[in-house]
């Protein structure tokens, strides 16, 4: 497909005690931000920890998901990274060599130790809830600056990065990390990298 493909991160296991922990107000603003980009023309593909499959596919607007909607949105999940088979790694690695757009919505982002953590301290990756997802959008700037991996070189890619979060500890917060670390509690164990 031709189309230009968005791809949306998101998804934050926050509730460790939970079953499934995911927090709530990412799935409706990545569901949103997908209609948009849908209605734009673009191919969306959400992408989301395996703990937060159930919740993502309860608060997908109606048929958006169903093999027989033309319109159809992808949403894929993938497992920790412990748990990742070399497929997975790969299929990680294809989304990044397609995307034209990354989008992280309310996505747990690494801190500086490389470990997700909930404004409490709390280590999701510890606690087995994270996947490497932060990856695709590391992957897709080593494309931008012609250092794909495997022979993934695009001299042409421009592959844009955007990020929503609240709490300092999601994708794109590196951006505003001193601030973090200067204003949020536990700011400079949970504050995230990515910029």
């Amino acid at each position: 497909d031709d189309d230009p493909l968005v791809i949306i991160l998101s998804g934050f296991p926050c509730c460790v005690a939970h079953a499934p922990p995911t927090e709530t107000d990412g799935p409706p603003g990545a569901w949103a931000i997908a209609a948009a980009a849908s209605n734009l023309g673009h191919r969306v593909v959400l992408v989301t920890d395996r703990c937060n499959e159930d919740v993502f596919r309860a608060s997908a607007p109606e048929h958006k998901l169903d093999d027989a909607d033309d319109s159809k949105w992808e949403l894929i999940t993938f497992p920790p990274e412990e748990d990742m088979t070399e497929d997975q790694s790969q299929r990680l690695r294809a989304l990044a060599r397609k995307a034209d757009l990354i989008i992280a919505c309310e996505r747990a982002g690494p801190a500086s130790d490389g470990k997700c953590y909930t404004m409490r301290g709390i280590d999701m990756n510890e606690k087995g809830l994270i996947a490497p997802l932060h990856r695709i959008v590391e992957m897709a700037r080593e494309r931008n600056n012609g250092g794909g991996r495997d022979g993934d070189d695009d001299d042409e890619a421009n592959v844009k990065f955007i990020a929503v979060g609240d709490g300092g500890n999601e994708m794109g917060m590196g951006k505003v990390l001193g601030k973090i670390h200067e204003h949020i509690p536990n700011g400079e164990l949970i504050g995230a990298v990515t910029e």
